[in-house]
């Protein structure tokens, strides 16, 4: 049977459960660690690796082999590059994510209060760097830096969705270095090895004045506990980080002259984010519950698996100004199979099990060759999401997503050339229906969860401005 105390504050007798408040604390952190794969999967996810792939809809980026961004989308691209190059990009992408007409009750029956909407869009910065070089031979290097994974939500504190999610963020950067080996005029292998670091924080709000108030058995609203009080919500946030290894090959082909077919395969990361988890508790929640529910800092780690992916492209040419470039991507998601959370301090490991399915974004994209110096290009993407349909998310859009990218390249001398791109990415609304879990399980199953239901709607507005330079 679970101890419990009776203490005295302001002439109240309460009686508060050890272990309940223990798992309050304890879940509280769970749920953020157990969130870090979703941040980092599908939904916005920006592949933003190349500016001038990006304004033909990434289409063909395996097969392309004409920029130094070839060592992320295929290694075996830097046999066809001569002398030494080198390539930046930057990319400023506005993301939009926002519910409306939502509706929220607590546990108890009563409205969550706070704003029906709320806006979680956010402005990343994701940027890449290459540097290819070829001394002539059959061999090429070429290094890497790009942020091939990354994205950042972040919905008002005192919005009614706050006990699902507040901040989620996850930056990434791949730090890589590639081979490729010309077997022939038109074979080509390459081979890379990545060292992939990430970090992320998640937060979200814990619904403390539904879990006083079912001790007391009533609201006490001279002392602010009333349910879904915001005045005496907790906090909780994660912030962790850690090192990854990751491998790639590739393949590039040209069968006929104007026709390339690029092939190229990345390998999952397993990290394990270690990190700091705070959960933040007003002085009189504290004070109330005797400091059985008070701040507290926990050691906590993780496991997450970025993905691997293969990739697909065609590079055609269509007379001496058009190509035609296609291309094809699958995302094993299968390997997000679930989260095991371990603490440091004994606690036993929590586990949350997913189903996400393995996807493939489609890609169709034209270039013009306008004139010696400017190229024209379009391209669009379809891109599949990975979750379930039943298994909707705040911190993570659920639905399939349609890209639109213009862009062009101007070669303003015989070694410098600027790209530009900007891509409209556009998602179906979806209902959702949720149910949080930290009140049923801090309350010992005594109380359900706050449930928010609302329509999500997203987009994302991708600006991208780059420059080579060949020696």
């Amino acid at each position: 049977m679970a101890s419990s105390r009776t203490d005295d504050f302001a002439g109240l007798r309460l009686r508060v459960p050890r272990v309940g408040s223990y798992r309050l604390a304890w879940l509280a952190q769970w749920l953020c660690l157990c969130t870090v794969g979703p941040v980092a999967a599908g939904g916005l996810s920006i592949p933003t690796y190349c500016v001038e792939c990006q304004g033909s809809g990434n289409a063909a980026a395996p097969a392309r082999a004409d920029s130094p961004a070839t060592v992320f989308a295929n290694p075996a691209g830097i046999a066809r590059l001569t002398g030494t190059r080198a390539e930046l990009g930057l990319h400023a992408a506005r993301i939009d994510v926002q519910l409306d007409r939502g509706s929220a009750s607590g546990p108890l029956g009563a409205p969550v209060a706070g704003s029906l909407t709320s806006d979680a869009g956010a402005l990343v910065w994701p940027l890449n760097l290459y540097l290819t070089h070829s001394g002539g031979g059959p061999w090429s290097l070429g290094l890497g830096l790009t942020t091939p994974f990354g994205l950042t939500t972040d919905y008002d504190r005192g919005w009614v969705g706050r006990y699902h999610a507040l901040r989620s963020e996850l930056k990434t950067l791949d730090l890589g270095l590639a081979l490729a080996y010309r077997l022939s005029d038109r074979v080509s292998l390459g081979a890379g090895i990545d060292l992939v670091y990430a970090r992320a924080e998640l937060s979200h709000a814990v619904d403390l004045g539904s879990l006083l108030t079912a001790r007391l058995g009533r609201p006490v609203p001279g002392l602010g506990i009333t349910p879904g009080n915001p005045a005496i919500d907790g906090y909780t946030r994660l912030e962790g980080d850690d090192w990854g290894l990751g491998w790639a090959l590739g393949l590039l082909l040209e069968p006929v002259d104007g026709t390339r077919i690029g092939l190229s395969y990345r390998s999952k990361v397993d990290l394990d984010l270690e990190g700091s988890t705070l959960t933040r508790v007003p002085e009189l929640v504290a004070e109330v519950t005797a400091g059985q529910v008070a701040t507290s800092n926990r050691d906590a780690s993780s496991r997450l698996t970025l993905p691997a992916t293969l990739r697909l492209g065609l590079w055609q040419s269509l007379g001496s100004d058009w190509r035609l470039l296609l291309g094809a991507q699958w995302t094993g998601w299968h390997s997000f199979d679930g989260t095991r959370v371990r603490f440091a301090d004994g606690g036993p490991d929590l586990t949350e099990p997913h189903d996400w399915n393995d996807v493939w974004r489609y890609s169709l994209g034209l270039e013009y060759r306008y004139s010696d110096r400017l190229t024209l290009r379009g391209g669009l993407e379809y891109d599949e999401s990975p979750l379930p349909r039943v298994n909707r998310s705040l911190r993570v859009v659920g639905r399939d997503q349609r890209w639109i990218s213009l862009g062009l390249s101007f070669r303003a001398t015989r070694s410098l050339t600027w790209d530009l791109a900007y891509s409209h990415v556009a998602t179906d609304d979806y209902r959702v229906d949720l149910g949080e879990v930290t009140t049923p399980w801090a309350s010992g199953g005594r109380l359900p969860g706050n449930r928010l239901t609302g329509e999500v709607s997203s987009s994302a507005d991708i600006l991208g401005l780059g420059l080579r330079l060949a020696y």
